[in-house]
């Protein structure tokens, strides 16, 4: 009887280890899936600055994903910086603070940033005006 409840026991044990650390990694897994769907979306809409749409719709989905941002990557302090930059110096430095922020951002997924030029992050591709986008 004894090897039994041994064998029970340890069987439950197993099985509740293995519950809580699923539960764990699918937790990792969603938070990592929500940063970066964020930053997928603050560097695909990113053009809105660029293209001098603030104020205009095409810029909502742009700044929703900012304000996402803080909540999201709460636990990055240089993300919330570069946040904070945004918010603080409003439209006078907004290609070095979202050259920052992107950056930031890219550190805390583990990007590599290897391969992207800060001219690559600063000058958003926009129909039209390939080759002669400046920087925002």
């Amino acid at each position: 009887m004894g090897d039994i409840g041994l064998a029970l026991t340890s069987g439950a044990i197993g099985a509740i280890l293995a519950s809580l650390v699923s539960a764990w990694l699918t937790a990792r897994q969603e938070v990592k899936r929500l940063k970066l769907d964020t930053f997928r979306r603050i560097a695909g809409w990113r053009f809105t600055i660029a293209n001098s749409v603030i104020g205009q719709a095409d810029s909502t989905e742009f700044f929703a994903a900012l304000n996402e941002a803080a909540i999201v990557f709460h636990r990055a302090p240089r993300v919330i910086s570069a946040l904070e930059a945004i918010r603080e110096h409003g439209q006078g430095h907004q290609s070095e603070n979202l050259i920052e922020l992107l950056r930031a951002m890219m550190a805390d997924l583990r990007i590599r940033q290897g391969t992207l030029s800060t001219t690559l992050l600063s000058t958003p591709l926009i129909p039209g005006r390939a080759g002669t986008s400046k920087p925002a």
